[in-house]
């Protein structure tokens, strides 16, 4: 069933996993179907959106706690249920491949449909997950507005505005990724043993998790965030940030005012929560952002580069 009841009339539907909230302005555009991620809280599984964060929190040091993306199963009914509906396409954004089977599931659940279907399945490969696929999709508003957009050409916009995106947080505490097995031992134990405060990113080539940077304070972690959005600012005609809150308002207000003073055209937004699966592998403590950019502001040399992270090794060398 559709999340919303006042839909455009397109031709495609979005299809997501259950970790990504979808903002109201955006869902009012679109149909949007969610394909349910697992979590096993002691003896009891269920599927994400059966659980609430509260739950999780209240259970999470004293039991056993995992979770498990979709099945190829799982995506494949979503697919198919949407085609009866009558639309034309789908475009698929699942969470990053870095730190999920998901999207393999949703690969391999494509693949499998019959009657040429499979080539009506646009899958969106970005390096985001959460917060950071619900920016994306907001800054991609204008683009799913236009006349004529297409499954096709919308999940291509999507793909291109996703490779210039940097996702970025630092927690409180490192725990909770490393059971998860989102964070490697060695990593685990610099943040534990040193004390730092680690600013983790998800990796634009790999899509997978990197502590980025060491920090000391939360005045450093901040000044790297800063520099993150001026850099784009530097590079994309248009920004978007959305900044992320788990428990520490405080930090995130003083981010966003640092934020502000430096780079003045953006749009930005602001969450709490990450959902029942996410509070998983990061806890309640820690703040941090996702930014996109649109419209690249390049050299001649920079032209025959194929994304943000290439033009960033450039201008640092130049």
């Amino acid at each position: 069933m559709s999340e919303n009841t006042a839909v455009r009339k397109l031709d495609f539907a979005l299809v997501l996993d259950s970790t990504t909230v979808v903002d109201p302005e955006y869902a009012a555009l679109i149909e949007v179907q969610r394909v349910p991620l697992y979590i096993t809280l002691g003896t009891e599984t269920r599927p994400e959106p059966e659980w609430t964060v509260e739950e999780i929190v209240a259970g999470y040091d004293d039991k056993p706690c995992k979770t498990a993306c979709p099945s190829a199963g799982d995506f494949k009914k979503c697919f198919e249920e949407v085609f009866a509906k009558g639309y034309k396409d789908i475009v698929c954004v699942p969470m990053t491949k870095g730190v999920s089977g998901t999207y393999q599931a949703a690969k391999v659940a494509a693949a499998s449909l019959e009657g040429g279907l499979d080539k009506h399945v646009h899958l969106v490969d970005a390096p985001l997950a959460n917060f950071g696929v619900s920016a994306l999709l907001n800054i991609s508003i204008p683009y799913l507005k236009e006349a004529g957009v297409t499954g096709a050409s919308y999940a291509a916009k999507l793909n291109e505005l996703a490779s210039s995106s940097s996702q970025i947080w630092t927690l409180g505490s490192l725990d909770h990724l490393y059971r998860g097995g989102r964070l490697s031992k060695l990593s685990f134990a610099i943040g534990t043993l040193l004390r730092i405060k680690p600013i983790i990113g998800v990796s634009p080539d790999t899509g997978g998790l990197d502590v980025e940077k060491k920090a000391r304070t939360f005045n450093d972690v901040d000044a790297y965030m800063v520099e993150r959005v001026r850099e784009f600012a530097e590079k994309f005609k248009r920004i978007y940030v959305r900044f992320i809150n788990l428990g520490d308002e405080d930090q995130v207000a003083n981010l966003k005012r640092k934020v502000l003073e430096v780079v003045k055209n953006l749009s930005f937004s602001e969450i709490s929560e990450v959902g029942p699966l996410f509070t998983v592998h990061l806890g309640r403590n820690g703040y941090g952002m996702v930014v996109l950019g649109d419209g690249p502001i390049i050299s001649k040399m920079e032209s025959g580069t194929k994304n943000w992270a290439d033009i960033f090794r450039l201008r640092k060398q130049g």
